[in-house]
């Protein structure tokens, strides 16, 4: 079957999901991503949390990587109209057939982990890998990631310094420092985003 015609395959496995599965901890989603060739390590990312603007902000990350000549991914939450707009390659969403690709690999690597039904993976958790497949398959040289919340106990959060990994924190908002703080890791703060624009950024590591 061809990818296009394995889209529906692969709407109906992400529909069958946990949507509200509140699942902390990242070490399904190590297993999940190792089962997969880590293919989050195979770039840079800015990760951008918060509570408000992170859907805009990652866009303007993804811009400024573009603008540079750099194949971009960008992943982001929630979709409008097509499941498709959350993994978007050079500003466009993946192809059907590609997201397919996607999605299905990761069902079929998440068959491989075991554990129960209280330890299965989340929709959630499935999109933000296929996401960071794709990226890989696409050969993109950065991918802006929209990582949910300030806490960095979910998925798309995972990605870590060393190796390609996080190169780059953006937080919308005043968040407490420690919880996005790792060894190195620059993380840039933009106090609040609001109507008047951008409140002043601070730096740590």
């Amino acid at each position: 079957m061809t990818g296009r015609g394995r889209y529906p395959e692969a709407l109906a496995y992400i529909l069958g999901l946990d949507l509200l599965g509140m699942r902390f901890g990242l070490e399904r989603m190590r297993r999940l991503l190792a089962a997969l060739g880590d293919p989050h390590r195979a770039y840079p990312c800015v990760q951008v949390v918060g509570t408000n603007g992170k859907t805009s902000t990652a866009r303007m990350c993804a811009a400024v990587l573009a603008a540079h000549g750099d194949r971009t991914g960008t992943y982001l939450s929630p979709h409008v109209v097509d499941w498709r707009e959350r993994i978007e390659v050079d500003g466009a969403a993946l192809a059907p057939e590609r997201f397919a690709d996607a999605v299905l690999s990761v069902r079929d690597a998440a068959a491989t982990l075991g554990g129960g039904p209280d330890d299965a993976v989340t929709q959630f958790e499935v999109l933000t890998a296929a996401a960071y497949l794709a990226f890989a398959r696409e050969g993109c040289a950065a991918a802006a990631i929209e990582a949910k919340c300030a806490r960095c106990h979910t998925p798309a959060a995972h990605v870590e310094a060393g190796g390609a990994g996080v190169s780059l924190a953006i937080l919308t908002e005043r968040t407490p420092r420690g919880e996005l703080a790792r060894d190195g890791v620059t993380c840039t703060v933009c106090h609040q985003i609001t109507a008047e624009g951008l409140g002043t950024p601070a730096s740590f590591t």
